[in-house]
């Protein structure tokens, strides 16, 4: 995965687009694949590298502009994978300082609480805010899986969804 992503990082950051857009795609893929890097390497339990890798995936992300709502929240949401890298590198301040705009973006939005992609990034607000504050964990843990479930169920089916339940599972036994 590292190399693939190093890979594809180098041909993204080679090319040169003259046009907004092209911009616009060419950080949006950077930071994608930087994202998803952090994820795995999270998983890994590389979190140096996936604290590197998440923190390119920010300064990709802030090379563009948030036009919506729906870009504003994956925007949080790489911020978020940040955080939990930091925090599991024992960072706990930065970590927390580098999540607090993602929780307030997300106590600010207003969705009606069946919306997939409400629950998803709540879900994963709740999750990065329960490992950024242990002191805080249960409560949290326990709204990050009243979230998951209220997931349709054919997103419920997905890999990655399954993983973050597992993530929610494992840091509530880990956080008595």
């Amino acid at each position: 995965m590292r190399e693939s992503t190093r890979l594809a990082t180098s041909i993204a950051q080679d090319s040169k687009p003259t046009t907004e857009s092209g911009k616009r795609l060419r950080s949006g893929f950077l930071s994608g694949s930087q994202h998803r890097l952090a994820i795995a390497l999270l998983r890994q339990r590389d979190y140096a590298g996936a604290e590197a890798a998440a923190r390119k995936a920010v300064e990709f992300r802030r090379q563009r502009e948030d036009a919506g709502v729906f870009e504003r929240g994956e925007s949080q949401e790489v911020t978020m994978v940040h955080a939990v890298a930091l925090a599991r590198l024992g960072r706990m301040e930065e970590a927390r300082r580098v999540i607090a705009p993602a929780l307030a973006f997300f106590a600010r939005l207003a969705a009606a609480p069946d919306e997939a992609y409400y629950n998803l990034w709540m879900a994963i607000a709740k999750y990065a805010h329960a490992v950024t504050a242990p002191e805080e964990a249960q409560p949290l843990l326990a709204q990050a899986q009243a979230h998951l479930d209220r997931l349709p169920k054919a997103m419920n089916r997905l890999k990655s969804m399954q993983r973050l339940r597992d993530d929610v599972t494992r840091e509530q036994k880990a956080k008595p």
